[in-house]
C-alpha cells in the first residue's frame, strides 16, 4: 500500500498520550551507516502537482556520502532541489555528521503528483531515497500542514485542520 491514511484525531491522541507516558521511539530509518530521522513533506494544496520533503539524515561513516533521488509511487518524479527551488545533483551528508532538510534549505521534491494520489494532512506516505554509497531506503514520511516549519509542527497542523475542516473548528 503506497500510503495508510490515519485521522488526524487519532494521530493528536496518540501523541498526546505519549507526551504524557513514556517517551515515543524516534522515527526513523537506517541503511548502511545512513540513519533518516522524522521525515515528513507538506500535504499538497488542492491543484498542486508536487510536494516538497524534508529530514535529518545523519552519517556515521568515515567517507561522505549523498542524497541523489527518490520516488513515490504517487508521483511521477522526484528530485533534490536547494532553498532557490533549483534542481541540484544531490545533498552531501559529511562523515561523521548530518545533513538537515528543510523549508529553508535543501529538499526532496516529489513532482508530477497523479491526479489520484489523494494525500491528506496526517496520512503517511512512503518515499524511496536514494543515497550514492548506502543505496535505497524507504521511508514512511509524515505529511503535514502545507505552512509546517518542522515535522509535527502541531501549530499549523490545527490552523490547516480548522480552515479547511469546519466541524473541528472550536
Amino acid at each position: 500500500m503506497q500510503f495508510r491514511r490515519n485521522s488526524i484525531l487519532g494521530v493528536l491522541a496518540v501523541v498526546s498520550a505519549s507526551l504524557t507516558a513514556v517517551p515515543a521511539p524516534a522515527h526513523e530509518y537506517e541503511v548502511g551507516k545512513i540513519k533518516v530521522l522524522h521525515p515528513w513533506l507538506h500535504v499538497p494544496v488542492k491543484g498542486d502537482k508536487s510536494t516538497a520533503m524534508f529530514m535529518v539524515i545523519e552519517n556515521d561513516d568515515e567517507h561522505p556520502d549523498k542524497l541523489i533521488g527518490a520516488s513515490a509511487e504517487v508521483a511521477g518524479k522526484g528530485e533534490i532541489q536547494n532553498a532557490k527551488h533549483e534542481k541540484i545533483a544531490g545533498t552531501v551528508v559529511p562523515p561523521f555528521s548530518a545533513a538537515v532538510l528543510n523549508p529553508e534549505g535543501d529538499r526532496v521534491v516529489l513532482l508530477d503528483l497523479k491526479d489520484k494520489a489523494d494525500i491528506e494532512a496526517g496520512d503517511m506516505l512512503d518515499v524511496t531515497l536514494v543515497f550514492e554509497k548506502a543505496g535505497k531506503l524507504t521511508v514512511d514520511a509524515a505529511v503535514e500542514a502545507p505552512l509546517a516549519k518542522h515535522a509535527h509542527d502541531f501549530e499549523a497542523m490545527d490552523a490547516f485542520m480548522k480552515a479547511t475542516h469546519p466541524e473541528t473548528k472550536k
